[in-house]
């Protein structure tokens, strides 16, 4: 017959193995206040894609690789708005805008050099800016991987064929063609102060569109994770979080506590990308009118 003190032990010792085994149930740990940690791995990712989409604004900012390529990302997503950032291929970079259904695009000189090598060289120049070429304006800059390149993460659709359009190529004195020897030069030389606009029905307006929805770039982000298991917990800036492991040493990190916004993840193929300051205010300006080509015009 036990005392009671050997009873009371037997029952603390009875508790201890209950919470031990609620714990590993549940992925160790607490299981949160929002009710993710309970639900199944594909309920979470649900959830968490959920949570990003319903937010008023979203920073994703991050790297890692999709093809062979190392993509570098650092994009604002604004609710039912648009977006704004930019997207790193390689050493190729690319601002990226979208307000409303229009995109608008700006690169470096190897991008113009990519658009260039599609149109054409036949042709001396597109329009030529009205701006200094000088003033340096910037919209709220963003993402995205150049679809003339034929290589773009999202997709590898390039634009049309065709040759620039020569006019305004006369090339003024301090213009930006005055400074160009050869007509792919003068292209790239102008279309270096402007912002390509891309309009829906653009062959190549979904590559860059998908990279500023908040849906399509988050289930481009997860593709290739597979299968997740519940591995844990960690705090994440902060926040509790639990942890999904899949192949490859990808990861996924929800928040188990307030929202269940997605934190981070690590994709199979390697990198970080993190998913920040959610909810914030984030202002998109159009470019000037003046820094603006249509697309459409410059590949007919």
């Amino acid at each position: 017959m036990r005392t009671p003190r050997e009873t009371a032990v037997r029952a603390n010792v009875l508790a201890i193995a209950a919470v031990t085994a609620l714990a590993v149930l549940t992925g160790c740990g607490s299981t949160g206040k929002n009710g993710v940690a309970t639900k199944s791995t594909g309920a979470i990712v649900t959830t968490a894609e959920d949570a990003v989409v319903a937010a008023s604004s979203v920073h994703i900012q991050g790297q890692f690789t999709s093809g062979g390529e190392h993509v570098a990302l650092d994009v604002r997503l604004v609710k039912d708005k648009g977006a704004s950032g930019t997207v790193t291929i390689d050493n190729e970079v690319i601002e990226l805008l979208r307000i409303g259904p229009d995109v608008y695009v700006k690169g470096d000189e190897q991008f113009y050099r990519s658009v260039v090598a599609r149109f054409g060289d036949s042709a001396a120049a597109p329009p030529t800016p009205t701006s200094d070429p000088t003033s340096g304006s910037s919209a709220a800059a963003t993402p995205g991987k150049s679809p003339t390149s034929g290589k773009s993460p999202t997709s590898g659709r390039s634009p049309s064929s065709g040759a620039p359009t020569a006019s305004g190529a006369s090339g003024s004195s301090g213009s930006p063609t005055s400074a160009a020897s050869t007509p792919g030069d003068i292209t790239v030389s102008a279309m270096q102060v402007n912002y390509l606009h891309i309009g829906p029905a653009d062959a190549q307006y979904q590559t860059f569109a998908s990279l500023t929805d908040p849906r399509q770039l988050v289930q481009q982000i997860m593709q290739g994770v597979g299968s997740l298991e519940k591995d844990g917990q960690k705090d994440i800036r902060g926040t509790k979080s639990i942890v999904l492991s899949g192949k490859n040493d990808s990861r996924v990190y929800v928040a188990i506590d307030g929202s269940p916004w997605l934190l981070r993840v690590l994709p199979p193929g390697g990198g970080t990308l993190e998913f920040l300051d959610y909810d914030s205010p984030v202002t998109l300006n159009p470019p000037p009118a003046a820094q603006v080509v249509d697309i459409a015009k410059i590949a007919k």
